[in-house]
């Protein structure tokens, strides 16, 4: 192994990727003090693996990153790489050249890297033990290491001495495997501490056990009672929900009809508003015309009688200016009549002359008195006329005023019948707005039932749901830890089958024997006395004490597969074992009178007959516990062997041994790691076990299956339960809106009708005044 490369960048003041190549020829590197020699030293031991910033001349370990200068900005990481020439395989890899690569962050990460492949600290230590090469081998020394070396103590100098001497990679597994040890030595006795603990909760746990058991069968007997309850309730349910699926598609199509029905209504009262109000609007216009043309009228009509007076005082005028005429025309036909009769005599006319001179003086003076009394008279007419046509006038005004009130009475009668027959019409609509405004509070009302009844079904959904998945937890739970159980018995039938199939805890000649005789397949040898018998629990340590080192005896068919057997362990230098041919065995049983002790008090029976076994291995197992007698205890086994002359063997439950000729054994039983009788029996119990966990798996599978597709079901009916719920909630509050628009047209319709009975009103008592 030779150092052929260096690399570095970004470690210490190497800014640039720098290559060290070492060639057969260079011996060391020189240089002036501050040009960097130790910082190469530094960096082989730093991808070697050292952890000390303080070795490395730092703070921390981001320290050895290049920290950057004035002209060239810091790195955020480091890398070195070493290359070594492996063609001697020194180094335990399959490469002709090994790099080792380190790299650090300034974020503290850190990686190694051995041939370019991610690897751990530890594969590099391991890797260049025993080799001089580490952080801490003696072919990296620093300044001051000597003198620091040589004034260790002796155990320190010792690790460079056993460094440079390739024993360090022993010493180092050494101490692993001692604490691995210790670890061990400390686990058992804290199994040891757990089995304890365990022994004594076995009482109360049995009763907890027991008590678990009867929970279970009610709770069985509970889940079957659900599980009818629920079909009960499924059924009604099932009933219920068609019932109210066919009402609700009756409502459905109600709905739709009184929907239809609705627009249409709509639509006629939009259309019947709409000439109502244009009805109203050319009403309107009509009134504002009549009035117009009644105030044209009335104007015309004034002028009229304005007329027909200045005609009549025209007409008067004028018959008073022809009677004026006329008796103008009479006088002077009179005056005529004189002048003629005048022309008959003179002097009558003298004389009538004086006497009409006379006569006319007196008529001057009549005249004057008449024409005085006429103008008298003229004037006391002028003011009559006056006072007429005043008369005339003001009878005018009143013939006018009572043409305006007459028009204006006619059109209030009218008016007062289209409002009559408005507050008939409103009287019909607010019946129909009363009637509509009830019809939809009972719809509300049945809305807000069947909400409250669809809201009382989720309710119940939910609280149904809600108990089906705490069941289904509760379940789920009790399946996982039946599971649990089941994987902790697999695991440990696992592992005892591992132990009998590589026969753990017998000696070594016996399990290399036996792996020996499996491997060639040699039908002559059995198995193991241990594995050949099947006893009761209550027995096994009776029989441990018994039978002792025989429980590894190897039965065999026949004396040369034993000594087969004994030479393929003589040959390979195994070690020795103890063979029992089954055709030489010989059976060894109690006699007939030694047989009576049987039946004394305490005994238990003959070993042999306590425990089963293939019946051509009787020989076999006679010959080793046929003379044996299991006792209660002690008491009664010293009585049994007594009465038996201490002719043959005898062992208490308690592991006690009285051997024939009187000899006695016994004390406490150390616990053994491995119990060899009790593990085929453990085994068998254990197979059951998994196989009736594996089958209440399988139906508390299929029962979890069964409940999440009835929580399934009971989720899509909780999802139509809430859709049917939110639907209704929509239809509750359509409903509502529907009252409150039916309550305000309601209201509004009043507010109109209560302004047509009002108007009514004053047009009565307009018209009564």
């Amino acid at each position: 192994m030779r150092l052929s490369k260096l690399e570095i960048y970004g470690f210490k003041s190497f800014a640039k990727r720098t290559e060290i190549v070492f060639p057969q020829d260079v011996t060391g590197i020189v240089g002036p003090n501050g040009s960097g020699k130790s910082n190469i030293s530094d960096a082989v031991r730093w991808v070697l693996g050292e952890q000390s910033a303080r070795t490395l001349r730092g703070n921390s370990m981001s320290d050895v990153i290049f920290n950057g200068t004035e002209q060239r900005k810091p790195m955020n990481y480091c890398e070195v790489t070493l290359v070594f020439d492996n063609a001697d395989r020194q180094l335990p890899v399959e490469y002709a050249e090994v790099s080792v690569t380190r790299r650090v962050y300034r974020s503290g990460d850190s990686e190694y890297l051995l041939n370019g492949a991610a690897c751990r600290l530890k594969d590099v230590v391991d890797l260049f033990r025993d080799t001089g090469v580490g952080r801490e081998g003696y072919s990296i020394i620093g300044q001051g290491r000597i003198d620091e070396i040589l004034s260790q103590r002796s155990e320190d100098r010792r690790a460079v001495f056993e460094e440079a001497a390739g024993i360090s990679r022993y010493r180092v597994r050494k101490e692993e495997a001692e604490q691995r040890l210790r670890r061990s030595e400390e686990n058992l006795v804290r199994v040891e501490d757990v089995l304890e603990e365990l022994t004594r909760q076995l009482t109360p746990l049995e009763k907890q056990a027991e008590v678990a058991r009867e929970y279970l069968a009610l709770s069985e007997t509970l889940r079957e009672l659900d599980v009818e309850l629920y079909l009960l309730r499924y059924d009604r349910l099932q009933k219920r929900s068609t019932t109210m699926e066919d009402a609700l598609l009756a409502v459905k199509d109600q709905l739709a009809e009184l929907t239809g029905r609705q627009k249409e209504l709509t639509a006629d009262r939009d259309a019947q508003e709409a000439g109502l109000e244009t009805l109203q609007t050319a009403l309107t216009e009509a009134h504002e015309a009549l009035l117009a043309q009644n105030e044209r009228l009335h104007q015309a009509r004034e002028q009229v009688q304005a007329v027909d007076n200045r005609l009549q005082t025209g007409a008067d005028t004028a018959e008073r200016l022809r009677a004026e005429a006329d008796a103008a025309q009479t006088r002077i036909g009179l005056i005529d009549a004189t002048l003629t009769q005048a022309a008959g005599g003179l002097a009558e006319a003298d004389r009538q002359r004086a006497e009409a001179d006379a006569a006319l003086e007196a008529r001057k003076a009549a005249h004057a008195e008449a024409t005085q009394a006429a103008q008298t008279w003229e004037d006391a007419l002028s003011a009559h006329k006056t006072a007429i046509i005043d008369n005339l006038n003001r009878m005018q005004d009143v013939r006018a005023a009572q043409a305006r009130q007459s028009a204006l009475h006619a059109q209030m009668t009218a008016r007062r019948a289209e409002l009559a027959q408005s507050q008939t019409d409103a009287d019909t609509r607010e019946a129909a707005l009363s009637e509509a405004l009830d019809a939809s509070k009972r719809a509300l009302a049945g809305e807000l039932a069947l909400f409250e009844t669809r809201r009382a079904e989720a309710n119940a959904l939910e609280a149904q749901a809600k108990a089906m998945a705490e069941q289904t937890e509760t379940d789920r739970a009790a399946q996982q830890t039946l599971e649990q159980a089941l994987r902790t018995d697999e695991a440990r039938l696992k592992t005892l089958r591992e132990l009998q199939e590589g026969y753990e805890g017998y000696q070594y000649p016996v399990r290399q024997a036996l792996t020996h005789a499996r491997r060639q397949n040699l039908s002559g040898v059995h198995d193991v006395v241990a594995m050949l018998l099947s006893v009761p629990k209550a027995y096994e340590t009776a029989l441990d004490m018994a039978l002792g080192g025989a429980m590894q005896n190897i039965v065999t068919e026949t004396e040369r597969d034993a000594k087969q057997m004994i030479d393929y362990l003589r040959q390979n230098k195994l070690g020795r074992a103890t063979f029992l041919p089954v055709q030489a065995m010989t059976a060894r049983t109690l006699s007939t009178a030694e047989r009576r002790v049987l039946t004394m008090r305490g005994c238990v029976g003959v070993a042999s007959e306590l425990c089963t076994f293939d019946p051509r291995y009787r020989p076999v197992m006679e010959n080793l516990l046929g003379r044996t007698v299991i006792a209660e205890d002690l008491d009664s086994g010293i009585e049994i062997m007594r009465a038996g002359g201490h002719a043959f063997r005898l062992v208490t439950l308690n592991g006690d041994v009285m051997h024939s000729g009187g000899s006695m054994t016994g004390g406490s039983i150390q616990q053994k790691a491995q119990n060899l009788l009790g593990r085929e029996r453990e085994i068998m119990e254990l197979e059951a076990a998994v196989a009736d966990k594996t089958a209440r798996c399988t139906q508390a599978a299929a029962a979890l299956a069964c409940l999440e597709a009835e929580r399934g079901a009971l989720r899509q009916s909780r999802i139509a339960a809430r859709e049917a719920l939110q639907q209704q909630e929509i239809a509750v509050v359509r409903e509502t809106e529907r009252q409150r628009a039916a309550q305000t047209e309601l209201d509004e319709h009043r507010r109109t009708s209560d302004s047509v009975r009002q108007a009514l009103e004053q047009l009565d008592e307009s018209l009564a005044d």
